[in-house]
């Protein structure tokens, strides 16, 4: 899934003081989250408008996920990371535990809850600076 890259996009932006493009990564990665639960749920995934209604009748979705979406549009970025970086795991073991499918992530440090973890505690150290 390409939101891994995210995290590292996250601190480069803000290091370079683009907290626009930091949000606008964000945002475009949970895009993608969302893009992978229509689709493990066999539903086309066109517009954000019918999200809210659709994702009531999903037999697959991570746990609490209205309340953690509803959430993630209310947070700051530190948070924002923090609610993409639970729900890329969650969604990765649904796709993989219900489908034929095997969601790779390119490289491996990616594949470390740890690595998160860490790109997380920048990012907090850098938006305390904005």
């Amino acid at each position: 899934m390409l939101v891994s890259r995210t995290f590292h996009d996250v601190e480069i932006s803000l290091r370079r003081n683009c907290i626009f493009f930091a949000h606008y990564k964000v945002n475009m990665s949970m895009e993608i989250i969302l893009e992978g639960i229509f689709a493990l749920n066999k539903r086309y995934y066109f517009y954000p408008k019918w999200l809210w209604k659709d994702f009531k009748k999903f037999k697959f979705k991570p746990k609490h996920f209205y309340k953690r979406l509803s959430e993630f549009n209310k947070s700051n970025l530190t948070r924002k990371l923090e609610i993409l970086r639970d729900l890329l795991f969650e969604t990765k073991d649904l796709i993989e535990k219900n489908s034929r499918f095997k969601v790779y992530i390119r490289i491996p440090e990616y594949d470390d809850l740890g690595w998160y973890n860490k790109q997380i505690e920048k990012v907090r150290r850098l938006e305390r600076e904005f």
